[in-house]
């Protein structure tokens, strides 16, 4: 089962008229709940490498782009910490997989 960083935005109120025209969204309070992947990848945007941060023991870093292509895969990860090179891609966002004891958890990553 792949876990990820997901963001839920609930929009409540109705300010009259309706989509585009200033209607549901519009002036309407805004709930927000951010469900964040354990650990860190930082620094975030980066140029050539980038820093993986886990709670548990890391089994796998997967590096793939937006379409799903895997582009990098690090099996040889031990401990909570892996480094990876990204100065071979291409400025863009990729999202980074890693797995760990606990499951699966993705990471937006941005190389500039």
């Amino acid at each position: 089962m792949l876990k990820s960083a997901s963001k839920y935005v609930t929009i409540t109120g109705n300010s009259g008229g309706g989509p585009g025209f200033g209607g549901f969204a519009r002036n309407a309070p805004m709930q927000e709940e951010i469900g964040l992947s354990p650990g860190s990848l930082y620094p975030n945007p980066a140029t050539d490498q980038v820093t993986l941060t886990a709670e548990k023991p890391l089994q796998q870093v997967v590096v793939v782009n937006i379409m799903g292509q895997v582009l990098k895969t690090l099996n040889d990860v031990s401990g909570t910490t892996a480094s990876i090179d990204v100065d071979d891609l291409e400025a863009g966002s990729y999202f980074v997989i890693a797995q760990d004891e606990g499951g699966m958890h993705t990471y937006q990553l941005v190389v500039e």
